[in-house]
């Protein structure tokens, strides 16, 4: 979807919130408050991917709002391929590559003012098919994926995982913290051939 988008106030919203996105202390009730402060009215707000498909197919809205982070967009992304809906986003993750992408930063009030007449961008989405080869040569499609930002695989994966587990189990002070914990996680990850175990 490329182009205006013209939405006749209210809007009704859909809110997907990551309460656990970034290092700020935010929450869905507070996320929900200010967008009808802003003149919207809120369906709905979800925390996971199976309620907001849920709330999608329950519920009639004019736009989904995406308050986390790039893994939150992801699944938002993925909920609404294939539809009209637009996906607004509130940045409040670590990284928030996909909203600087396409542009998103700011305040949430202020997003939230101008969405009645905002732009759309179109966010192109990947199908990514891990698969391997039996021994008659057939491929054997092991998982198909779509993709909004990036994929890795091999050892990128297995070092963010492991620094997943880490962050977990010893919560980082700061997102300074998180990201030199990430990246040393990653320098120590094996090179090619090398493994893991």
């Amino acid at each position: 979807m490329h182009g205006s988008f013209r939405a006749t106030l209210p809007m009704r919203i859909i809110a997907l919130h990551n309460a656990s996105a970034g290092s700020q202390t935010h929450d869905g009730v507070e996320l929900a408050s200010r967008l009808v402060r802003g003149g919207h009215e809120v369906v709905r707000v979800v925390k996971r991917l199976d309620e907001l498909e849920r709330a999608l197919h329950e519920e009639r809205c004019d736009l989904v709002v995406v308050s986390g982070g790039d893994g939150t967009v992801g699944k938002a992304a993925l909920a609404v391929l294939g539809t009209t809906i637009p996906i607004a986003i509130v940045p409040s993750g670590t990284a928030n590559d996909l909203a600087r992408s396409v542009g998103v930063d700011g305040d949430l009030d202020a997003l939230v003012a101008k969405w009645p007449t905002f732009a759309t961008r179109g966010l192109d989405a990947a199908l990514a098919t891990w698969s391997i080869e039996v021994a008659d040569g057939a491929p054997t499609v092991l998982a198909r994926r779509h993709v909004f930002e990036c994929f890795g695989y091999g050892a990128v994966c297995e070092a963010m995982e492991e620094a997943s587990a880490a962050n977990e189990a010893d919560p980082p002070a700061d997102v300074g913290e998180k990201l030199a914990r990430d990246r040393a996680t990653i320098r120590r990850s094996p090179g090619e051939g090398e493994s893991r175990s």
